[in-house]
Formats: structure tokens, C-alpha cells, sequence
């Protein structure tokens, strides 16, 4: 079976409910303002995009 390094595929499995995207939003406001995650990881969590992305919106929002 071929590799191909051009894919970006994201699996997640949970033993738990099934979270909606307001859920997904609200804990990761909570964590980056109690200043466990960078604004950057929460970005990339809220939006389910790659680092490059992230830093991108980082920068729109500084200016």
C-alpha cells in the first residue's frame, strides 16, 4: 500500500457523546484564557486547521 505525503487526514475516536462545535469553541476560550493552550492551538482546533493556517489568522488578527 502506497504512501501519499500530499494527504492530511485527522481520525478522531471518542468513548464519549458527540461534542458539537459550540462545545468544541467554548472549552477551548476556557483553555487559552486559563493559558493552557497557545492562541495558535486553540485556532487550530476551533477552525480544524493545519499550524501555517493558524499563524495566518494570528497575524489578520494583530493588525
Amino acid at each position: 500500500m502506497g504512501q501519499c505525503s500530499l494527504c492530511d487526514v485527522r481520525i478522531s475516536f471518542s468513548d464519549t457523546k458527540t461534542r458539537d462545535r459550540g462545545e468544541v469553541i467554548d472549552e477551548n476560550i476556557r483553555l487559552y484564557q486559563a493559558g493552557l493552550i497557545s492562541r495558535r492551538q486553540a485556532l487550530m482546533a476551533v477552525y480544524d486547521c493545519s499550524p501555517e493556517e493558524a499563524e495566518r489568522m494570528e497575524r489578520e488578527i494583530k493588525t
